[in-house]
């Protein structure tokens, strides 16, 4: 099973407890962020933007973890 792009093992089925990924959470290495901002929208000139400065919250973690994900290179993700 994959949550957030973390593996837990086929045993704990499709019951993954919210403490099992907190914890895997905190032990993943991220960068030190300071805000992270979303944007949205269909038309680049108009985007709505989101921006989350909370860094001890679970969204924020793992908005990092999603950054740095397969992005080495720490490019703007669009998705």
């Amino acid at each position: 099973m994959f949550i957030l792009g973390m593996h837990f093992p086929a045993e704990m089925g499709n019951k993954i407890p919210d403490e099992k990924v907190v914890a895997k959470l905190d032990e993943a290495k991220v960068g030190s962020y300071k805000e992270i901002k979303l944007k949205m929208g269909k038309d680049r000139k108009a985007l709505t933007e989101l921006s989350y400065s909370k860094t001890d919250t679970f969204m924020f973690k793992a908005l990092s973890y999603y950054f740095e994900l397969d992005n080495e290179a720490k490019e703007e993700k669009l998705h």
